[in-house]
C-alpha cells in the first residue's frame, strides 16, 4: 500500500509587493495552511495503516488458538470426550472386574487349601521319618536315611510356607481391591450418567464457542480489509495536498517574477503583460482549485466512510459477550468435573489397584509353578523312601514288621502328594487364564487417569480461553487506537472547506486584477509575457499546469503538451513532458 509523502517547502522570501502583494500573501497562507494539515493527515494515515496490521496479527493469533484450519476437535475437546467415553464405560468395567476379582478369590481359595493339605502331609512325614529312627532301633542306615529325608521335608515346609504367605498377600490385595470397587460402585451410582452427559455437552459448548470466536475473528478481519482498502484510496487521494501545494508555489513564483518586470522601467508593454499573466495565473488558481475541492471531498467521503466500519469493529456486545461466555463456559465446566472428582479418584484408585493385583497375580503364577516343580521333586524322594524302606525291611527280619507299616504309610503320603500335585497343576491353569483375563480387563482400562485428563483438559481450556481473551483485548485496544486516528485524520483535513473557499476568493480576486487589458504582441520581441510564460514553464511538474498554459499562448509560441517547453538558455527547447500527474508524483510514494 502506497503512503502519501509531503515535502515541506522553504517559503523564506522577500515580503509581497506591487499590485499582487495581497494576493501572493493570500496564497502563503494557504500554503500554510496546506502544510500544517496534510502534512500531520498523512503520517496519522499512515499510523493508521501499522495500526491494522497489528490488527490483523492479533486476528491471526487468535486463529492459531482457536485452530480455525482444522476441522477437527481440540486436544482438550477430544481429551473431554474419552474422560466421558471412560466414566460412561467405568460401571460396566467395575462389574466385570468384580467377577474376576471373585474368581481369583475361589482359584486363591483352592490355592490355600491345597497348600495347608500338602504342610499338613509334609509334617506327617517327618513324625514317621522321627518313627522310622525309632523302629529300625537306630540302624545306621536307616538313621541316615530318615536324617536325610528329614532335612528335605523341612525345606519342602519352607517353600509351603512361603507359597502360603503370598496367597495371603494375594488374599488382601483382592479384598483392598473389593472395597476399592464397591466405593466405585456407589460413586459410579452417583454421578453415572450425569456427568459424562454433562461433559459431552460442554464439549457442543466449547466447539460452538470456538465457532462463534472464529466468526468474530473473520468479521473483525473483514472490517480490517475492508478499511485498508478505505485507507489506501485515502492516501492516493492525499496526493491533491502537494499537487495542490507545488501549484500555489508556481503561481506564487509567477507572481513575483511578473512583479520583477513590471518594475523594470525599460519593460515594455507593462500593461498588456499584466493582463494576460494575471488571467493565466488566475486561470491555473481556477484550475487547481476545482481540482483540489474535487479529490478533497472524495477524500473526506472515504474518511467519513471509515466511521461505520470502525464502530462495527468496536461493538463492544462482541466483546462483552465473549468475555462473559468464556467465564460462563470455564465455571459450568470447572463444576462438572468438580462434580466427577468423587468418582475419577476413586477410578483412578481403583485402576491403580487393579495394577498391583496384576503384578501379585504375576508372581504368584511364577512361585506356584516353581513350587509345584519343587513338591513334585520332594514327591519323588517320598515315594523312593517309601520303596527303599520296604526293601531294607524285608533284610532284616527282627525290625521288618513295624517299618514296614511305617513305609506303607509314607507310600499313602506320596500318593496324597501326587493327588495334590495334580490339582494345584490344574488350579495353577485356570490362574494363569484368570490372571490372563484380569491384565487384559486392566489394559483395556489402562489409558491416563480421567482425573487428570479432565484437569489437563480443563488447563487446556483454560490457556487457549485467556489466549483468545487477550488476542481479542489487543483487537479492541488497537481497535480503539483506529478509531481515534480516523477522528485525527477527519480533524486535520477539516480545513478543505476553508480552503476550497480561500482558492475560489483568490481565483475571482485574479479575474479583477487581470482586468481587460491585452497584450501587444508588436510591442516587442520577444514580448515581455512570452518570455515570463516561457520561464514559469520550466517549473511545471503537472500535466494539467501544462494545458492550462496552452489555453494562455502567444502567436509564435509552441504548446507544451506533447510538443516542447522553453529552456533557460533560450526559447525553442524541447523536453517531452510527463504524460500525466500520477507520473510525475511516483517520488512522493513509497
Amino acid at each position: 500500500m502506497k503512503h502519501a509523502r509531503f515535502t515541506l517547502v522553504e517559503t523564506d522570501h522577500a515580503p509581497a509587493s506591487g499590485q499582487t502583494a495581497e494576493a501572493q500573501s493570500g496564497m502563503a497562507d494557504i500554503v500554510a495552511g496546506l502544510d500544517s494539515r496534510f502534512i500531520p493527515a498523512g503520517e496519522t494515515l499512515a499510523r493508521l495503516v501499522e495500526a491494522m496490521g497489528a490488527v490483523l496479527s492479533g486476528i491471526d493469533t487468535m486463529g492459531q488458538v482457536l485452530g480455525e484450519d482444522s476441522g477437527e476437535d481440540s486436544g482438550a475437546a477430544q481429551a473431554l470426550l474419552s474422560a466421558a467415553h471412560q466414566l460412561r464405560e467405568a460401571p460396566a468395567r467395575q462389574a466385570e472386574r468384580a467377577q474376576q476379582v471373585a474368581a481369583l478369590c475361589r482359584v486363591m481359595q483352592q490355592l490355600g487349601t491345597h497348600s495347608a493339605e500338602i504342610a499338613r502331609i509334609l509334617t506327617v512325614l517327618e513324625f514317621y521319618t522321627v518313627n522310622l529312627k525309632i523302629a529300625a532301633a537306630g540302624a545306621d542306615e536307616f538313621v541316615e536315611f530318615a536324617n536325610d529325608m528329614s532335612v528335605k521335608l523341612k525345606s519342602g515346609s519352607r517353600e509351603v510356607e512361603a507359597f502360603n504367605n503370598q496367597i495371603k498377600v494375594m488374599q488382601s490385595s483382592l479384598a483392598d481391591m473389593r472395597r476399592v470397587d464397591d466405593v466405585l460402585a456407589r460413586e459410579c451410582a452417583r454421578v453415572i450418567p450425569q456427568v459424562p452427559d454433562r461433559l459431552v455437552a460442554e464439549v457442543d459448548q466449547l466447539r460452538s464457542r470456538q465457532m462463534w470466536l472464529a466468526q468474530v475473528a473473520a468479521f473483525s478481519r473483514d472490517i480490517i480489509l475492508r478499511l485498508q482498502g478505505r485507507v489506501g484510496v485515502a492516501l492516493g487521494a492525499m496526493q491533491i495536498g502537494d499537487i495542490t501545494r507545488q501549484r500555489l508555489e508556481h503561481v506564487l513564483d509567477g507572481c513575483r517574477a511578473l512583479e520583477h518586470a513590471l518594475a523594470d522601467p525599460q519593460g515594455a508593454d507593462k500593461d498588456g503583460t499584466r493582463g494576460h499573466m494575471l488571467r493565466l495565473y488566475g486561470d491555473q488558481l481556477a484550475d487547481l482549485t476545482g481540482d483540489f475541492i474535487d479529490q478533497t471531498g472524495d477524500l473526506l467521503d472515504v474518511l467519513g466512510s471509515l466511521g461505520p466500519d470502525c464502530a462495527q469493529l468496536l461493538n463492544q456486545t462482541h466483546r462483552d459477550a465473549t468475555m462473559q461466555q468464556s467465564g460462563h463456559f470455564l465455571r459450568n465446566l470447572g463444576e462438572c468435573i468438580a462434580g466427577a472428582q468423587g468418582m475419577t479418584g476413586q477410578l483412578q484408585r481403583a485402576n491403580e489397584k487393579a495394577v498391583e493385583i496384576a503384578d501379585v497375580v504375576v508372581q504368584v503364577v511364577h512361585a506356584l509353578r516353581q513350587r509345584v516343580q519343587t513338591i513334585e521333586s520332594l514327591r519323588f524322594d517320598v515315594d523312593y523312601m517309601a520303596i527303599n524302606v520296604n526293601i531294607r525291611a524285608r533284610r532284616d527280619a527282627q525290625i521288618g514288621r513295624p517299618v514296614a507299616v511305617i513305609a506303607d504309610e509314607i507310600r499313602i503320603c506320596s500318593q496324597q502328594l501326587a493327588e495334590l500335585i495334580l490339582s494345584i497343576a490344574k488350579v495353577a491353569d485356570d490362574l494363569g487364564l484368570q490372571s490372563e483375563a484380569f491384565e487384559n480387563g486392566h489394559d483395556g482400562g489402562a489409558q491416563m487417569g480421567v482425573d487428570t485428563m479432565l484437569t489437563n483438559a480443563l488447563a487446556i481450556i483454560r490457556q487457549g480461553a485467556g489466549q483468545s481473551e487477550e488476542a481479542l483485548g489487543e483487537v479492541d485496544r488497537r481497535a480503539q487506537g483506529i478509531a481515534g486516528m480516523i477522528d485525527v485524520a477527519c480533524d486535520e483535513l477539516s480545513i478543505c472547506g476553508t480552503l476550497s473557499e480561500n482558492l475560489r476568493a483568490m481565483t475571482d480576486s485574479f479575474a479583477v486584477l487581470a482586468g481587460t487589458d491585452q497584450p501587444d504582441t508588436n510591442a516587442a520581441s520577444p514580448h515581455p509575457a512570452a518570455t515570463l510564460m516561457e520561464d514559469i514553464a520550466r517549473r511545471y511538474t503537472m500535466s494539467s499546469e501544462r494545458r492550462v498554459h496552452d489555453r494562455h499562448l502567444l502567436p509564435g509560441m509552441a504548446p507544451l503538451t506533447g510538443a516542447s517547453t522553453g529552456h533557460a538558455g533560450g526559447p525553442g527547447a524541447i523536453y517531452p513532458p510527463p504524460d500525466d500527474d500520477d507520473a510525475l508524483f511516483d517520488d512522493a510514494l513509497f
